[in-house]
């Protein structure tokens, strides 16, 4: 697999810690899936927590490869994780996902948001400084922190997510929402950095420009500015961290529009956004573009990006059985696209492991996401 270095290498601002992986793509829109309840109504409860750490190798393919690559094919290195998941689960289940995650190559976790903005207000998924007025969801973030804390994971830290605001041309020509949105933007970022600093080793901005958003050159370039007052404070108060967002490629669908139109239409959000990491979602389950034309997009993207100091990665959506998604996507589907984006030289992201690969037993699905996981594992190692 081809490596690359960080972008931060690039634009002279010092690189930060994160590990040498490789990220895989997004395809279903994240905000969208952020308001969509996850965690609570699949938790089955009960079960035999005490050994779940040992029951991971007795899922798992034995292995002795690095933990940052997989040993023969490409595979996932990053995964997202949304704050709906840890409703509900303990501190054993979710030491369970992060092992099993690390024994098929996971190196990084990317927490999808930490705050949600609805009709009624903002919610956080901590207890944030009462100057920020949120009100609290769960304690997705600290529980979080805390088991990483304990792994060799890093830690991309999701802000704040307002579903729906980037779906219709009218909220991104509204200055006093974008305003206020910035603004608790910014301030969500410094009260996490100092509740905790240490963990964090890069920012997600779950801010996914929509193709409807993109086809006026003015109103991207205007998206794009609007995005460059977050990360213009970000980089000047946390130099060393770096900033990622993931463009909703796959709403060019709807508009019966191929991925390289998306792409080329995106150009003014970039050369205005100062945005570090494209994580480019894929295409719904890998299903509305063949393997050629979603990685023929990325390569478009990714020189693209270089333009403007930016790296690009993918994000590849894997919905899991039963009430996690329709109908899984199937391991042959995923490899080939796998393979192909692999030849693009980028990094592979996945949303969501806890979704499709998460093998533990006390969930409900816990048998068929074994399968799933040691399918994947038996690919990853090349078994």
């Amino acid at each position: 697999m081809t490596m690359k270095a960080h972008p931060l290498a690039r634009t002279g601002r010092p690189a930060h810690r994160l590990r040498d992986a490789s990220l895989l793509a997004l395809a279903a829109p994240l905000s969208s899936a952020a308001a969509l309840p996850e965690g609570t109504a699949h938790h089955v409860g009960g079960g035999d927590m005490g050994s779940l750490q040992e029951r991971v190798s007795d899922v798992a393919v034995a292995t002795t490869s690095p933990l940052n690559v997989c040993r023969v094919n490409p595979g996932f290195t990053h995964s997202f994780i949304d704050p709906y998941w840890f409703s509900g689960k303990s501190p054993e289940q979710v030491d369970f996902m992060l092992e099993a995650g690390e024994e098929v190559g996971i190196t990084s976790v990317i927490m999808q948001w930490s705050a949600f903005r609805g009709a009624t207000g903002t919610v956080a998924a901590y207890s944030a400084s009462p100057r920020l007025g949120f009100g609290t969801f769960n304690d997705a973030v600290p529980t979080l922190v805390k088991a990483i804390e304990r792994r060799p994971l890093d830690l991309w830290m999701g802000l704040l997510v307002a579903p729906g605001i980037f779906s219709t041309t009218a909220s991104l020509t509204d200055d006093t929402l974008l305003n206020e949105l910035a603004h608790d933007t910014m301030l969500l970022a410094d009260d996490l950095y100092e509740k905790f600093g240490t963990a964090i080793d890069g920012w997600h901005l779950p801010i996914e420009p929509n193709y409807k958003t993109i086809t006026s050159p003015d109103i991207a370039a205007r998206q794009g500015q609007w995005i460059r007052m977050i990360t213009d404070h970000l980089h000047q108060h946390y130099p060393t961290i770096s900033v990622m967002s993931s463009p909703s490629m796959p709403t060019a669908i709807t508009a019966k529009k191929s991925p390289s139109t998306f792409v080329r239409e995106f150009e003014p959000v970039m050369r205005e956004a100062g945005i570090d990491v494209w994580n480019f979602q894929d295409g719904y389950k890998m299903t509305a573009w063949s393997p050629s034309t979603v990685a023929g997009a990325l390569r478009q993207a990714k020189a693209q990006a270089a333009r403007y100091d930016a790296d690009v990665w993918a994000v590849m959506y894997t919905p899991g059985p039963g009430a996690d998604g329709d109908a899984p996507i199937t391991p042959t589907r995923m490899q080939e696209y796998m393979k192909a984006i692999d030849g693009v030289g980028i990094r592979l992201s996945q949303y969501m492991f806890t979704s499709y690969l998460n093998p533990d037993p006390t969930l409900q699905h816990g048998t068929v996401r074994a399968e799933n996981y040691k399918t994947y594992a038996a690919y990853c190692h090349g078994d």
